[in-house]
């Protein structure tokens, strides 16, 4: 479908669009360069007019020697799809009917002038340009692609290169003058005639995605944004829009963007919500003011403006080697573009969006304090070179919950300088430290540092983050040692405010350090005082701790009971072998772990780990057979038990 209905292309564009001439000088026709004498150019007869007649592209040689033939051939051109002819009037109209003739324009005479002939519009000086190419500012090697109805050749405007998109013509010159007028906006040379562009010395390419009626479909604009891709742009603007939101074209536009290039577009012109692409997200939208910095009556305006910039009664180029005065957002959209292509100048190694930021950073803030609907930011100013550097390093030291120290190394041709944090200016003078006193815990805070001189303030900031601490916590309550054993101590304490971890002492030696509320000590000797201390802390700090002093018990002998049935045992018959667990006499020890070991006179026949039952009693079958080894066999049980002292037992049978 078409990008713009072709009913309100104006209306929706343009706003208000004049074509007359409105410098306040007279002359003929077009300004030229200034020289010491006028060209001599041959005048028509009596009758005669000197006319440029552009046809339409891919015509065979006899259509083109048709329209020659109409008058008397004055320029052919080689990569133009015209011609300039000496015509009467009939053969004038004669043109104007033939099909294959796109236009007929005046062949225009052209004189010197001098350099006060030179224009500047009033946008240069509302946008800080004047002071931004003093500064050594002018765009100069930055690419900028004007997605537009193309540019016409003008003898103000340097078109790098370019291509068409649409599908009548492989030319990319403009047959609507929308497009002509926004290139020049963007990079009219600065000479001695005309006007002059925001960024004169950029690079200017020209992708016809609209018609002759200023209509373009989505994908013509798709593959002018791709182009743009390919051929490594640096800013792209588009002085276009429409209310239909495209998936295809939004990720076109983040493509681009996630490559490097700004993207500007045209806010709209019905005083309305803002059109698409200029509603995307990485899209900067424009709004329009007027030459007292007013929103502009037909502008659109809505959350996503991002800044504003000059669109009432705006000179540039136009066809026919002419100028004009338009109105609308598609006039301030390209001014956008051309100081975006100072701040790429002046900064050619930052991301789309640090110079977004820095864009935002440095308007004049119309309308209501901070970013609104009508002005975004505020109105666009362009960058003013100076030679003042950031200082090279900023750390932030000593580190507290309500604390930070900063310092920085000297900037050359700093004389002071300026400290933000998290944008509010927090220090200004010589020093090059600073302790900031005024944190809260446990919040993140970034440090900017400027370094200022007479000229002004770096641009560029040295920059740090830290995150506060959090509180020292206090010592954990109720912190107490419980099953105290002859070889293990648990302890147990309380959760503690602002504490992440928790670290356990045994005598001043750390044996436990996470987030666990308790901790089992089986490092410990029977019968044995310790000291142990618990600490609360956090990644800034730990508090006081807690104490609990603990003696061990004293182990219990553990009584191992290990014996055959029998003494003696005929070869092929089972042997009974019995382990009991028990202390103090005959009392039961439960889940008493034993290893046994049984060894014929020829090795070892059985190995083994057991545990003794709930009743602390375990027994084995060893089977014999006619075959095993005759004489004495000896049973070795080693047992133990948590809180016991280990033991070990021995017994032995015969087999005959």
């Amino acid at each position: 479908m078409n990008f713009i209905d072709k009913q309100s292309l104006f209306k929706s564009l343009l706003a208000t669009f004049t074509a007359t001439i409105i410098f306040p000088f007279a002359f003929t026709d077009v300004q030229a360069e200034n020289t010491s004498t006028l060209k001599t150019i041959e005048q028509p007869s009596d009758g005669e007019k000197r006319v440029i007649v552009t046809y339409k592209n891919n015509l065979t040689k006899t259509a083109k020697s048709k329209i020659e033939n109409v008058g008397e051939v004055q320029e052919k051109f080689k990569n133009v799809n015209a011609v300039s002819l000496e015509v009467s009037d009939s053969e004038l109209n004669k043109l104007q009917q033939d099909p294959n003739v796109t236009s007929v324009e005046k062949d225009s005479l052209v004189k010197i002038s001098s350099y006060e002939s030179q224009v500047i519009p009033y946008g240069i000086n509302t946008l800080n340009g004047t002071k931004s190419w003093e500064s050594g500012l002018t765009g100069k090697g930055i690419k900028v692609a004007i997605i537009d109805s193309g540019i016409s050749p003008h003898s103000d405007i340097d078109i790098s290169g370019g291509k068409s998109f649409v599908d009548y013509t492989t030319s990319y010159n403009d047959d609507n003058g929308h497009g002509t007028h926004v290139a020049g906006i963007v990079s009219a040379e600065n000479n001695s005639f005309g006007v002059v562009g925001i960024a004169p010395d950029s690079n200017i390419y020209a992708l016809k995605a609209l018609d002759s009626e200023g209509v373009g479909y989505n994908s013509d604009i798709i593959k002018a944004i791709d182009w743009s891709i390919e051929n490594h742009m640096d800013i792209i603007n588009m002085s276009l829009g429409g209310a239909d939101q495209s998936y295809a074209f939004q990720q076109a536009i983040d493509k681009a963007y996630n490559s490097g290039i700004l993207i500007v577009a045209a806010a709209g012109n019905e005083s309305s919500p803002v059109d698409y692409p200029a509603k995307y997200n990485n899209v900067i939208a424009v709004s329009a003011t007027d030459p007292s910095n007013q929103l502009a009556y037909f502008s659109n305006r809505g959350p996503e403006i991002e800044v504003s910039a000059p669109g009432v009664n705006v000179i540039s180029t136009y066809l026919g080697n002419s100028y004009a005065s338009m109105d609308g957002t598609s006039m301030a959209s390209p001014y956008v573009a051309g100081v975006l292509a100072l701040y790429k100048q002046e900064y050619p190694d930052l991301t789309p969006t640090e110079i977004r930021n820095l864009l935002h950073q440095n308007v004049i803030d119309l309308g209501p304090i901070g970013r609104d609907s009508n002005y975004g930011y505020g109105l666009v100013q362009a960058p003013v070179a100076n030679n003042l550097k950031a200082p090279p390093f900023l750390q932030a030291s000593e580190v507290t919950a309500t604390s930070s120290t900063l310092s920085w190394e000297p900037s050359n041709n700093a004389t002071s300088y300026k400290l933000t944090r998290n944008g509010t200016t927090i220090y200004e003078g010589t020093n090059t430290h600073y302790t900031d006193n005024s944190l809260t815990p446990h919040t993140y805070y970034q440090y900017k540092i400027y370094a200022v001189n007479e000229v002004g303030t770096s641009q560029l900031p040295a920059t740090t983050a830290i995150i506060s601490y959090p509180l020292t916590p206090v010592a954990p309550s109720n912190f107490r040692a419980t099953n105290v054993s002859g070889n293990s101590v648990t302890l147990n304490w309380n959760q503690t405010e602002n504490a992440t971890f928790y670290e356990l002492k045994r005598n001043g030696a750390t044996i436990y350090k996470g987030n666990s509320l308790s901790f089992t000590d089986t490092g410990v000797k029977s019968n044995t005082a310790y000291r142990y201390q618990v600490y609360a802390g956090n990644y800034g700090s730990s508090g006081n701790p807690s104490e609990a002093n603990v003696t061990t018990a004293s182990n219990t002998p553990l009584n191992a009971y290990t014996f055959s049935t029998y003494g003696t045992y005929k070869r092929g018959s089972s042997v009974l072998i019995g382990v009991y667990s028990r202390y103090n006499g005959n009392v039961e020890v439960p889940w008493a772990r034993f290893d046994i070991v049984i060894k014929s006179p020829s090795g070892t026949v059985y190995k083994n780990t057991h545990y003794t039952n709930q009743n602390g009693v375990y027994t084995i079958s060893l089977p014999t057979s006619w075959r095993s080894t005759v004489g004495k066999y000896n049973i070795s049980v080693l047992m133990s038990k948590s809180g016991f002292l280990t033991t070990s037992k021995s017994a032995s049978f015969y087999v005959n």
